[in-house]
């Protein structure tokens, strides 16, 4: 599996970077690790194969162009369950132009000694119909709890401010809801606005990331934030 993020938009200094990916299902017994490589050669999603990284563009080596010196690990996730890797030293290079921005591709899982390749591991794609289950990127800036400052400039018509334990939200929509979800897409919290802003009090909520969506018509957004 190869996954990689439009960074273009992103100003802010990063603190930290976690890729998360929601399982689907394992096709093996027991438990292991899984590595994350940093790609080095150009691909495109819809063209990329076993053999071609795009049209006419084979791979240097068959199965993917990548750079093992740089090796993210995490223990393999069960189904429903999330696989976390700290990707921030990767993203930073990605940012600051360090290293070309080709993304990530992830290799089987494992024994824990790394001395058995395990099967295949399945993921939800960026595709697919639920977003609360693609994969995500969190990005923790220096500057405030929201995580994911490239996705905040793409909620048209939508305002978000920390403040505290809250996220205050005005929009000029003036009905809309919010509603936070945990990374297992359990809904924490929900709150309809009839005035065009509201409030969400985090205070009482799962520390660590979630995920915010904002909706109004057909309209609707989600969002990583951490709740700290």
């Amino acid at each position: 599996m190869a996954i990689r993020f439009d960074l273009s938009s992103v100003t802010d200094p990063i603190k930290k970077a976690t890729l998360n990916l929601q399982m689907k299902s394992v096709l093996s017994n027991g438990t292991g690790i899984c590595t994350l490589f940093v790609i080095t050669s150009d691909w495109v999603s819809k063209e990329s194969s076993w053999f071609n990284a795009k049209n006419g563009t084979p791979w240097k080596t068959i199965g993917g162009d990548f750079n093992h010196q740089t090796v993210f690990t995490a223990p393999a996730a069960l189904p429903d369950s999330v696989e976390i890797y700290d990707v921030t030293g990767a993203i930073k290079a990605f940012i600051n132009g360090q290293t070309p921005n080709y993304g990530f591709i992830i290799e089987p899982a494992t024994s824990p000694d790394l001395s058995i390749q395990m099967q295949d591991h399945l993921y939800y794609s960026s595709e697919y119909s639920d977003t609360l289950l693609r994969p995500s990127l969190v990005l923790q800036t220096e500057s405030d709890g929201i995580l994911n400052t490239a996705t905040l400039k793409t909620f048209d018509g939508f305002n978000l401010v920390t403040k505290s334990d809250q996220i205050i939200i005005s929009s000029k929509e003036t009905h809309f809801s919010a509603a936070v979800f945990d990374m297992k897409g359990r809904q924490l919290t929900h709150l309809v606005s009839i005035q065009g802003s509201c409030s969400l009090d985090m205070a009482g909520l799962s520390k660590g990331v979630l995920l915010l969506n904002l909706k109004h018509g057909s309209f609707t957004r989600t969002l990583t934030i951490v709740n700290r």
